[in-house]
């Protein structure tokens, strides 16, 4: 994999969060969301457990990745879609880029 492709993928995902807040808001918005609510139901089940069991680091690392990966997972298909929208494959395919840097680049 070559790094500027990758980075030309990236420089055209910056400038399209850039030019509209509303893609950056839920970035952080839904991961902070998440935090407080998981953080809470696990706090709730450690007072609630008779054992010495710890939920704190297993819940909320849990939920942090499932949140991460289903985060990727729709970032790379809105990010995919807006191509096909906006007929820009013939643009991006008609360079030497692999479908690996593509995918490497939206992630």
């Amino acid at each position: 994999m070559r790094p500027r492709p990758i980075a030309g993928i990236l420089l055209r995902q910056f400038y399209l969060i850039r030019g509209s807040p509303v893609r950056a808001l839920p970035m952080f918005a839904w991961v902070a969301i998440d935090i407080i609510v998981w953080g809470f139901i696990t706090r709730y089940l450690n007072s609630m457990s008779a054992g010495r069991f710890n939920y704190v680091p297993s819940l909320l690392g849990a939920v942090l990745m499932w949140d991460f990966f289903t985060r990727i997972m729709q970032g790379v298909s809105t990010a995919f879609l807006e191509d096909v929208w906006s007929r820009n494959f013939l643009n991006l395919f008609a360079t030497p880029l692999t479908l690996c840097e593509y995918i490497t680049g939206l992630v």
